[in-house]
């Protein structure tokens, strides 16, 4: 480690709060949270770069925050001086009326600085456009920057840090729907080729699945990095893979990357049943056998989950608490195909037997039935997994797909209906997201006459 380099700490959607009622789960998010900070302490970051969805809602239980507030407190406070210089006129770029970067205020002690984008979770909201980080930022606690100043212009300001001969300039901008970059797009996403040549490193947050290891562009001279979310908030494929988070070390023109796998992430295994293709089991198979059969994959899911615990405990940094204990009750999710004539049952007929050993009894099966559904409308004649998945998919259930990519699909079928008659849908912005804000956060304010 040599006076140049700057060593930054990145993690993305950590999700406080998500099921903070839960009697197994409710303290996961806040484990792997402060395992972060940990990690940051042990490896000596210069910084904490939280990449968006700190807060699973923007609305936070007082409880969700006394505990939040308690994790920055005890690791962002101290008497060290961090040795970063910061460039940046701090009232151009964050949200907080201060003059200062927060470790640079000589009213704070602050030995290891927090620097906050929100995401689609936590974004502002209400009349004065507050969010969750604000109080945070106002605590002194996070330097929050990344806020859309307008709906129609976005610019950026950067965030200029330098140590020794290394300079670094970090650009945020916290979640936003992607139509308003791209208005005039016929995607619902951001395409990489969008992004300006000049960058070095791209990290992308909102999607769960850890994908740590810098991918370079085909295109463009950057790299990309997209670190996943630090706790599992749906049973789905992609929150199976390991979690990580990284030490960014940058000298000069020249980053290293270290991959820091979190220790305190509840195992979860998944798999998937067809029951037709069961030996022993026919269509008018008796329930109780098939609820043998599937307790018997059950128990093979829970003692791999096990072995995968113990393997990721092998990946421990030396100072990391485990908050989670040695046997951890694991989650797991069956997909069971019905499909061939059998008949689904209730889930948690199944899952009560096994309260005590799986965090998720009432969510271990997940039953669903492979079928094709045509639209009759018009000379629209293409199935509706066709128009989603893309040809020859036959549609399944939708529990791996993330909810704003349900909403990218019915764009994509709502315009196979209107572009053959040469229709055209106007949206205003300010409407369309104040319209959002009422319907998904309960902002009342959202819209004022």
């Amino acid at each position: 480690m040599g006076d140049d380099e700057i060593r930054i700490l990145i993690a993305t959607d950590n999700h406080l709060g998500y099921l903070e009622k839960d009697p197994v789960r409710s303290l996961d998010s806040f484990y792997a949270f402060e395992e972060i900070f940990q990690l940051a302490k042990i490896k000596n970051a210069d910084f904490v770069f939280l990449c968006g969805d700190i807060f699973h809602i923007n609305q936070p239980s007082r409880t969700c925050m006394h505990r939040a507030l308690g994790i920055f407190k005890k690791y962002c406070l101290g008497d060290k001086k961090p040795s970063v210089e910061f460039l940046t006129d701090p009232k151009s770029v964050f949200s907080s009326n201060s003059d200062f970067v927060n470790y640079l205020d000589p009213k704070l002690n602050i030995s290891l600085p927090v620097f906050a984008i929100h995401g689609n979770h936590d974004d502002p909201s209400g009349e004065s456009q507050l969010s969750a980080i604000d109080i945070l930022s106002e605590a002194g606690l996070v330097n929050y920057f990344g806020k859309a100043k307008s709906v129609d212009k976005i610019t950026l300001d950067p965030l200029l840090f330098k140590k020794g001969s290394t300079c670094v300039a970090i650009y945020g901008l916290g979640g936003l729907r992607d139509e308003r970059l791209v208005p005039h797009g016929r995607k619902n996403y951001i395409p990489e080729e969008f992004l300006e040549d000049f960058l070095d490193v791209v990290i992308w947050g909102h999607e769960h699945e850890c994908l740590i290891d810098p991918q370079p562009n085909p295109t463009k001279q950057f790299y990309v990095i997209q670190p996943g979310s630090s706790v599992a908030t749906s049973l789905s494929d992609s929150e199976t893979k390991p979690k990580y988070v990284c030490l960014m070390k940058i000298t000069g023109k020249q980053f290293k990357l270290e991959k820091l796998r979190l220790q305190n992430v509840r195992p979860f295994s998944m798999t998937t049943v067809v029951l037709d293709e069961v030996s022993g089991i026919k269509k008018f198979t008796s329930e109780e056998k098939i609820i043998k059969h599937l307790s018997l994959v059950l128990e093979n899911q829970i003692k791999y989950s096990e072995s995968y615990y113990m393997e990721q405990l092998k990946e421990k940094v030396d100072g990391v608490s485990n908050f989670l204990g040695p046997n951890p009750k694991p989650l797991v999710r069956i997909r069971v195909d019905y499909s061939g004539g059998f008949e689904p049952f209730f889930s948690n007929k199944f899952g009560i037997n096994f309260i005590n050993v799986v965090a998720n009894p009432r969510e271990i099966l997940l039953f669903y039935k492979r079928k094709k559904a045509k639209f009759l409308m018009g000379d629209s004649q293409a199935s509706y997994s066709s128009l989603v998945k893309g040809e020859g998919y036959e549609e399944d259930d939708q529990e791996n797909v993330d909810p704003s990519s349900n909403k990218i699909q019915m764009s994509r079928i709502v315009e196979s209906f209107v572009k053959p008659q040469d229709l055209k849908v106007f949206v205003d912005l300010e409407l369309h997201d104040a319209v959002r804000q009422f319907v998904e956060k309960g902002d009342n304010n959202s819209i004022n006459m």
